[in-house]
């Protein structure tokens, strides 16, 4: 992959890991601080299916696997890290898992999922393009 491309790959991806962590980290933070999830215009009635009777632990999942794991993994990214690109792929995989469950538990659709759907795919995307090595140059 020619190094140009590869940094602006390279700074595309840390866009998303960025938008991704600080959005789950306000999310999560939010969902802590008030478990009812009013304060996001949720209501514990959404619960009704799952396991859980307030958004305390789902709060807690979003701030730390999807928030605080986005962002270590976009600094893995700038400091070169490695296995940080196996990690953007893992992120986008537990965000898309993350919203398959929610689907199924509180049994409702929105605009929102559709938008963190798309993150997800583009992390999974991107992050295999970043693991893909460039071809190697034969001298004959």
């Amino acid at each position: 992959m020619p190094r140009k491309f590869n940094l602006k790959l390279k700074k595309f991806t840390l866009l998303v890991l960025l938008l991704n962590g600080f959005s789950a980290v306000y999310g999560g933070l939010s969902l802590i601080l008030d478990p009812t999830g009013s304060s996001l215009g949720m209501s514990t009635e959404l619960l009704q299916v799952g396991p859980f009777k307030d958004f305390l632990i789902p709060g807690l999942f979003l701030f730390n696997v999807i928030g605080q794991f986005s962002l270590l993994i976009a600094i893995m990214l700038i400091f070169n890290a490695r296995y940080s690109a196996h990690l953007v792929t893992l992120e986008g995989s537990i965000l898309l898992g993350w919203l398959l469950i929610q689907i199924i538990m509180i049994q409702t659709f929105s605009m929102m999922q559709v938008i963190m759907g798309i993150i997800g795919m583009l992390l999974v995307v991107l992050g295999l393009l970043l693991i893909k090595p460039s071809l190697p140059v034969i001298n004959y």
